[in-house]
């Protein structure tokens, strides 16, 4: 397979964008969502953070499929990293181009890039505590020489 020219963003959207009747606890953080009994947030100080660089992991880890062809364009994908910094529940968000499907073979390599090529995350914090806190990630696909 050849290397796929990746470009990587960890976002930080507002938390109006995606969530669903937010409610601010007391800290000032947001969550709007439970994993059994813990509380979810789309915020924290600090952050979840890939231990190294998660644009450079990307780059040298995904692959373009060799059976496609010039297609290129932006996959969203969201997950939760927990209070011991596994990756929970990733799911993709978006199409991209706008009003195109992602090639399943896309879709299958950066989940599979998520689901188990990732190293555990360091995981962000609420009132001094390791919390449960939802990432949102952005990968950029192009067929390398495009």
């Amino acid at each position: 397979m050849k290397v796929i020219g990746v470009l990587v963003f960890t976002i930080a959207l507002s938390v109006n964008s995606f969530a669903q009747a937010d409610m601010p606890d007391t800290t000032g953080m947001f969550r709007n969502e439970m994993i059994g009994h813990h509380h979810v947030y789309t915020m924290a100080v600090p952050k979840p953070q890939y231990p190294d660089d998660v644009a450079d992991f990307l780059a040298g880890n995904l692959r373009y499929p060799k059976n496609l062809k010039d297609w290129k364009g932006a996959v969203y994908a969201t997950f939760i990293v927990d209070s011991l910094g596994n990756i929970l529940n990733p799911v993709l968000l978006k199409k991209s181009p706008a009003d195109t499907d992602i090639p399943k073979a896309i879709t299958d390599e950066y989940l599979d890039i998520i689901n188990n090529g990732m190293a555990r995350w360091k995981p962000g914090y609420v009132n001094g505590k390791p919390a449960y806190v939802r990432v949102f990630l952005q990968g950029v696909f192009f067929e390398p020489g495009m």
